[in-house]
C-alpha cells in the first residue's frame, strides 16, 4: 500500500492495560492549569520557553511540514492482506480512501465557542495538525514559525463584536487578500472579519488553512479537517476543564459522534507542547503500554555523535524521495528535557563538543523524537475501521535545530533521530545531554556476540540498521531476535534486488542511474493510519507484521517486498495508470523468484483467470475490466513471452523513462494518455517487436498516431502474448 504522508507495532492485545492520559481536574489541579495558563498568555513573562526551545546566538529557522513528502498516487491506496505477510490474500484487497494531507475529523467538535465564549487575548494561536507552530506576523504577511511564548508577533486577540483577530504586538489586522494573509491597519471591511467556531477562523466559505507542504498559512475553501483547526491554549483549557470526565483509557472507542474522549486527548497533547520547559506539563502521559516506559532508576548519559550530512537521493518525476534520518542509539524519557548541542562556531568552546564548525553546516538540520510518525484522529481509515483508537492520536515531535543548546521536551519519549534535508559535504558533531541508550545494532560495525549487550539497553525502543534499511522495532521484539545479522542482511538483499529491477546501477556515482544512498527505513507501530502496511518514508507496519521474523522477509516476505517496491515505482510516468499497487508486484515477484524460485500469481492460478475474462468479456477495457492482479498479469505475459529478456524488459523500461529529459518527463505525467502511448512504444523498442496487438487485446487505450509510429518501426510481435499461461 502507498500512502501520501506519513504520511503512519506492537501487537495489539484484548487484555491491554489502561493508559492514562490526563486527571480529573481537581481543585488543586485547576490552580495549577490557571496558574500555568498565565505562563502560556502574557508575552514575554518570567522568560518561559516552550516545549522546543533554542538559545541563542541563532534563532531556528521555520519549521518546514513533519510528514516526510510522499509521492502520492493518483488512485485509491489498496488495503495490504488483514493478516500477517506469511499469508497474503489471494484476492485483490479493498481500496480505502486516498487520504488527505492531514486527518480530519468525522465530526465538529462539541461547543464551540460562541459570543464571548470565543473571545480570547494575548493567546498564541497554534496548528491542531502541529502545534508546535504558531500564526506569526512577519512584517505585512502572517505565516508559521515554531511557537515561542516569548515572541510577541506570535501574540493575538479576538473580539467577537467585530470579528477581528488581532496582532498584540502591531495591533494590525489579520486580513485575506485571494488566498493570502496579510496584516493591516484595523477598519471595518469583509476581509478582516473572521467567523470563530469550531476551532476555526472563516470567512465567506473559506477557512484559514495550514498548507503543510509549504509550511505557510493560507485561506482555503472550509472542510472542516486538521489542518484548518486552531488551538487557543485560553479557549481549549476552558474545553477541558468544561468536559474532561479524567483519565482517557486506551483503547478509546468511537461514539458515532462527537468522539469528545478523542478531542479531549487532542488539546491536552496540544497543551503539553505549548507549556513552557520550565514549567511541569500539565497532563503527564502514562507510556506504559505505548511508547513504553524507562525504569525509573535508568541513568540519564550525555553522549557526542559525529553525524555524516553528505548522501545522494535521485530526483525526476514520478519519484518518491527518501529522507536522510540518522539513527543516534539515544531515547528521550517521557517527560524529560533533553539538550541537543550544535557548535556555534565562536571562539567560546566551554559548551561546544567540537571544534569551530560554520553555521552553515547545520542549516537544514532537525531532530526528530519518536518515530511513529503516523498522525491518528477519529477518521484516519484503521480508527474508523477498527471503531477504535489504540493508542496516542500523534507521539512526534520534530524541531528545527540551530548552532547553540537546543532543548525540547516529548511528553510520550522515543527514539531521537538527526534529519538532515541538506546534503554537505560535511560532518558535525552532535552533543546529546539527559538522554538514555537505546538498543542499536549497525551491521558492520557490531558483531553478532555484542547482540545480547546491545539488546538489553534501557529504552524500550531500538533500531537494527544495515547496509540499506532500518527496522525501528520494540524491545520486546528485539529481544527475540537470535540473529540480527542474518535478518539485516536478508532485508538488505531484498532492497538490493529492487534497485536493480528499478535499473539503478549500484556503483554508479553520476548519471540518472546513480542509486540512492540512503536507507529505507521500516517502522513497527500499534496502529497505522491506513492499510496493514503502507510505503513512504518511513515505511509503516502495524501489529502483526512480524517486522523482527526472518521468514517474514525470506520465505513469506510479499509483504516486505510490496512496501519497499511502493517506494520505488515511477508513479506518474507509468506505474500511475498501469496500477500502482499493481505494478508494484513486479518487484515483489521479482524478489520471490531470487528467494524461492516460486511464482505467488502462477501459485493462485491469476493468469488463468485473466486470460478468462479477456476471452468471456467483449469489447475488454483495461481500465474498466482489468483487475489489480489482471494487470500484473498484463506485464507479466510480456516477460514471459520473451524469456531471453524476462524481467530485464521491466528494468529496461525504467532506465528508459529516467534518462528522459525534466520536460519529456513533465509531459508524460501531465498529458492525458501520455503514458500508456509512451509505455507501449518504449515496450516495443526494448523488445524489438511492435507488441501493439498485447495492448490492444487488453484493450489499453493506445492512440491510432503511435500505434501507426510503432508499426512503421518494428515488425509485428512474434508470440500470442496474451494467451501466455505458465500455469
Amino acid at each position: 500500500m502507498i500512502q501520501r504522508f506519513f504520511s503512519p507495532s506492537k501487537d495489539s492485545h484484548a487484555d491491554k492495560s489502561r493508559i492514562t492520559s490526563g486527571h480529573l481536574v481537581s481543585k488543586n489541579k485547576r490552580h495549577y492549569l490557571a496558574s500555568l495558563l498565565i505562563a502560556v498568555t502574557v508575552a514575554g513573562c518570567g522568560g518561559g520557553s516552550s516545549s522546543a526551545e533554542v538559545t541563542p546566538p541563532v534563532q531556528p529557522p521555520v519549521e518546514p511540514p513533519t510528514e516526510p513528502p510522499v509521492e502520492p498516487p493518483t488512485e485509491p491506496p489498496v488495503e495490504p492482506p488483514t493478516e500477517p505477510p506469511v499469508e497474503p490474500p489471494t484476492e485483490p484487497p479493498v481500496e480505502p480512501p486516498t487520504e488527505p494531507p492531514v486527518e480530519p475529523p468525522t465530526e465538529p467538535p462539541v461547543e464551540p465557542p460562541t459570543d464571548q465564549s470565543s473571545k480570547f487575548d494575548n493567546q498564541l494561536i497554534a496548528s491542531a495538525a502541529n502545534a508546535e507552530l504558531c500564526i506569526t506576523q512577519q512584517s505585512n504577511q502572517a505565516s508559521l514559525s515554531n511557537c515561542s511564548h516569548s515572541a510577541k508577533a506570535q501574540r493575538w486577540r479576538y473580539q467577537p463584536e467585530t470579528q477581528q483577530v488581532i496582532n498584540c504586538e502591531s495591533s494590525q489586522c489579520l486580513a485575506s487578500l485571494g488566498i493570502n494573509l496579510i496584516m493591516e491597519d484595523c477598519r471595518d471591511e469583509t476581509r478582516q472579519q473572521w467567523h470563530y467556531a469550531n476551532d476555526q477562523f472563516t470567512q465567506s466559505g473559506f477557512a484559514i488553512d495550514f498548507d503543510q507542504h509549504n509550511t505557510a498559512v493560507i485561506l482555503y475553501p472550509s472542510h472542516s479537517q486538521l489542518n484548518q483547526q486552531w488551538v487557543v491554549p485560553s479557549i481549549v483549557q476552558r474545553y477541558i476543564s468544561a468536559n474532561d470526565q479524567g483519565a482517557a483509557q486506551y483503547p478509546i472507542a468511537l461514539d458515532g459522534g462527537q468522539n469528545l474522549a478523542i478531542k479531549l486527548e487532542s488539546f491536552k497533547d496540544a497543551l503539553n507542547r505549548l507549556t513552557p520547559l520550565d514549567k511541569p506539563l500539565p497532563y503527564p502521559r502514562d507510556v506504559s503500554q505505548f511508547p513504553g516506559e524507562i525504569e525509573s532508576n535508568t541513568r540519564r548519559i550525555d553522549k557526542v555523535i559525529t553525524i555524516d550530512r553528505e548522501y545522494f537521493e535521485p530526483r525526476h518525476s514520478g519519484w518518491p524521495e527518501s529522507q536522510h534520518w540518522v539513527s543516534t542509539g539515544l531515547y528521550a524519557g517521557a517527560g524529560d528535557v533533553v539538550e541537543i548541542v550544535l557548535p556555534t562556531g565562536s571562539s567560546d568552546q566551554a559548551n561546544q563538543p567540537t571544534a569551530n564548525l560554520s553555521s552553515t553546516n547545520q542549516q537544514g538540520l532537525f531532530a526528530l523524537v519518536n518515530v511513529h510518525t503516523d498522525k491518528l484522529s477519529a477518521s484516519s481509515h484503521n480508527v474508523a475501521s477498527a471503531f477504535q483508537l489504540n493508542r496516542y492520536g500523534n507521539v512526534t515531535q520534530r524541531i528545527a535545530l540551530a548552532p547553540g543548546v537546543n532543548r525540547l521536551r516529548s511528553q510520550y519519549g522515543g527514539q531521537i533521530i538527526i534529519e538532515s534535508r541538506v546534503s554537505l559535504a560535511a560532518q558535525v558533531a552532535i552533543e546529546f545531554r539527559n538522554v538514555v541508550a537505546a538498543p542499536h545494532f549497525k551491521l558492520g560495525r557490531d558483531s553478532l556476540e555484542d547482540w545480547p549487550s546491545i539488546a538489553q539497553q534501557a529504552a524500550p525502543w531500538g533500531v537494527l540498521e544495515g547496509k540499506n534499511v532500518l527496522l525501528d522495532i520494540s524491545k520486546q521484539h528485539l529481544q527475540t531476535i537470535a540473529d540480527p545479522v542474518a535478518l539485516l542482511t536478508t532485508f538488505d538483499r531484498v532492497v538490493e534486488l529492487i534497485r536493480d529491477l528499478a535499473g539503478f546501477e549500484p556503483d554508479s556515482t553520476f548519471g540518472p542511474h546513480r542509486p540512492s544512498t540512503l536507507k529505507q527505513r521500516i517502522v513497527a507501530d500499534e496502529q497505522i493510519s491506513v492499510g496493514f502496511a503502507h510505503a513512504g518514508y518511513p515505511i509503516m507496519t502495524s501489529p502483526g507484521w512480524q517486522l523482527h521474523e526472518l521468514d517474514a522477509v525470506a520465505l513469506n516476505g510479499w509483504g516486505n517486498w510490496h512496501e519497499i517496491g511502493h517506494n520505488h515505482q515511477q508513479f506518474c510516468l507509468w506505474s500511475q495508470d498501469f496500477g500502482i499497487e499493481s505494478t508494484v508486484n513486479l518487484f515483489s515477484l521479482y524478489v520471490e523468484k531470487a528467494f524461492t524460485g516460486g511464482s505467488r500469481i502462477i501459485h493462485e492460478k491469476r493468469y488463468t483467470n485473466a486470460i478468462g475474462k479477456l476471452q468471456s468479456i467483449s469489447d475488454f477495457s483495461f481500465e474498466r475490466d482489468a483487475d489489480v492482479w489482471d494487470k500484473l498479469v498484463f506485464f507479466m505475459q510480456i516477460v514471459h513471452a520473451y524469456p531471453d529478456k524476462g524481467f530485464d524488459i521491466i528494468r529496461q523500461l525504467n532506465r528508459r523513462y529516467r534518462e528522459m529529459t525534466p520536460d519529456q518527463q513533465t509531459y508524460v505525467c501531465n498529458v492525458f494518455q501520455a503514458s500508456y502511448n509512451k509505455t507501449y512504444e518504449l515496450l516495443s523498442d526494448i523488445i524489438g517487436e511492435d507488441i501493439g496487438r498485447h495492448f490492444s487485446q487488453w484493450g489499453v487505450p493506445i492512440d491510432a498516431e503511435t500505434y501507426q509510429q510503432v508499426s512503421q518501426r518494428h515488425p509485428a510481435q512474434s508470440v500470442d502474448i496474451s494467451a501466455i499461461n505458465p500455469e
